[in-house]
């Protein structure tokens, strides 16, 4: 298995199985229906949003494969995209038109964040490493580097209530922690041989967090990091529920979080004491590759397969489906907070 695949493995969050054979993903700049969408309707009309603002003029970035969203806490329209190996791409407009920092014109970009309290201050996840920008996006430096280069970087959030505190897990299953904005870091916790997908922190309480890992499930601390207790015992009646991919949480309501497995959503509105199925009319055996979820209304939920993009408007008793605008996998999307009808899509060329 290649190097380039095990990366797009940490974003998808687990091994993804078609049938008996591997997924491979192809990178690189062919192609031109890559890159990011935009949907303005919910999820049922989509258009390519690629514009790249350079110095040599306007190009696009429709051959790149994205693989995380950020939003501006303070800017519902400056939207970050994270790529496989074409590094950070960042828009102010809505996607209309976007930018690269210098910086970040290649590498392998996990997981970005910005300060909730000043919008010029940007952290991204980059292969093994943590950059830090002060000036929005003009210039990064290096804040953290993991020793051993393949211990890579998988997921990074800052504390919305105190912007001095980061997070950020590997795929080796390392927790780390910074309480002064990324000076110094320590080791919070360690989940052995787990690669840590999702980060969520409580929006309500700060010390509440939830650490969600392949093959481990769901881990929760209420006394911000002392101890971690795995929620288990819930989980346990559902076919595949620790083989997880992604953890998302609703800004509206304390506690109340979507969990996408390989097969499958789970919903949970007790911070993780029940968890409930979400009926999904996509095949047992397809797999979820991205999920959404309109913050202030959890009932408005969509996932995204290698082929098809799903949409609920009540909380998954009813589905409608559209076919997907590229021939590439949806591994990213991102809902906007504040015009939740604006939705963002970032594809991945897979080859089987």
């Amino acid at each position: 298995m290649t190097n380039s695949l095990n990366k797009i493995i940490v974003a998808f969050g687990a091994l993804m199985l078609f049938g008996a054979g591997c997924i491979s993903i192809s990178s690189g700049p062919a192609g031109n229906d890559g890159g990011v969408f935009k949907s303005t309707t919910f999820g049922r009309e989509w258009a390519p949003k690629v514009t790249l603002v350079t110095s040599a003029g306007l190009k696009n970035f429709g051959g790149a494969n994205i693989i995380t969203f950020a939003v501006d806490p303070q800017d519902h329209r400056a939207i970050y995209a994270g790529s496989d190996l074409s590094g950070m791409f960042y828009t102010y407009d809505g996607g209309e038109t976007w930018q690269q920092p210098q910086a970040l014109t290649h590498g392998y970009v996990s997981a970005i964040a910005i300060d909730p309290k000043n919008k010029c201050i940007t952290y991204a996840a980059v292969d093994n490493r943590i950059l830090k920008s002060v000036d929005c996006n003009r210039t990064f430096s290096e804040i953290y580097r993991e020793v051993r280069a393949e211990n890579t970087l998988t997921a990074f959030v800052i504390d919305p209530r105190d912007s001095a505190n980061l997070y950020a897990g590997t795929v080796r299953g390392t927790l780390l922690k910074s309480n002064d904005a990324g000076r110094t870091w320590i080791l919070e916790h360690t989940f052995p041989g787990r690669r840590i997908v999702s980060i969520v922190i409580d929006p309500r309480a700060s010390a509440v967090r939830y650490v969600a890992l392949t093959g481990k499930g769901v881990w929760k601390t209420t006394d911000g990091g002392s101890t971690f207790k795995e929620l288990s015992e819930p989980l346990k009646s559902f076919t595949r529920a620790f083989d997880v991919r992604y953890l998302i949480s609703a800004r509206s309501a304390s506690g109340h979080l979507l969990l996408a497995t390989r097969n499958s959503i789970l919903r949970t509105v007790d911070g993780g004491e029940h968890f409930e199925a979400l009926p999904l009319v996509s095949p047992g055996d397809v797999d979820i590759l991205s999920i959404g979820m309109d913050l202030n209304n959890p009932d408005a939920v969509y996932y995204g397969t290698s082929t098809t993009f799903y949409i609920s408007g009540d909380g998954g008793k009813g589905w409608s489906t559209k076919k997907l605008p590229s021939t590439r996998a949806a591994t990213a999307l991102i809902v906007d907070p504040e015009e939740p009808n604006n939705l963002y899509l970032g594809v991945t060329k897979i080859k089987r």
